[in-house]
């Protein structure tokens, strides 16, 4: 990171190299769209190179990095006003099935109306379960990230899951 801060193109783009996968997959279980995905994944990586002096090693540069993408996908949905539905692979939802649905029979039915659920819940809730169920960031960097205390980050993440959960019945 420090070899990008000053100004070497090379240690950015292996930044870039190093990041972009995983923060194409947060962004897109946020945004629900592939070409919306893409594209705020490349606007991420150019409002990070021109912040690159605002980094100070208060975090992992991922983090950072992500902070700043998911910033962007929730500004995104709110100028939109929009809800989307969108899908996680099997592996990625079990996390949020454990917590959201907990004694419910795990099958595939079961496994699509999580699926739905998730798809309906307004953008600053999906991005917390996202990062903190999915991405099993810890409640320190997710609240980073929201840029919300850690108290209410609490808060907000009970009333995701139970709005996750009432949408399941």
């Amino acid at each position: 990171m420090q070899s990008a801060q000053g100004g070497d193109r090379v240690a950015f783009a292996n930044l870039v190299g190093a990041f972009q996968d995983s923060l194409y997959n947060t962004i897109l279980r946020i945004v629900g769209q592939e070409d919306e995905a893409h594209d705020l994944t490349q606007e991420t990586f150019l409002k990070a190179r021109d912040r690159l002096g605002e980094y100070h090693g208060q975090c992992e540069p991922y983090v950072w990095t992500l902070k700043i993408g998911v910033q962007l996908s929730i500004s995104q949905l709110r100028k939109l006003q929009r809800k989307r539905s969108f899908s996680l692979d099997e592996g990625q939802a079990a996390g949020l099935a454990r917590r959201a649905a907990e004694g419910s029979e795990n099958n595939g039915e079961a496994q699509q109306q999580l699926l739905t659920a998730l798809g309906q819940l307004d953008a600053e809730y999906r991005a917390i379960l996202v990062l903190r169920d999915v991405e099993n960031l810890n409640y320190e960097q997710v609240a980073d990230i929201l840029e919300i205390p850690v108290a209410l980050l609490q808060t907000r993440l009970f009333r995701a899951r139970l709005t996750l959960h009432d949408g399941l019945r």
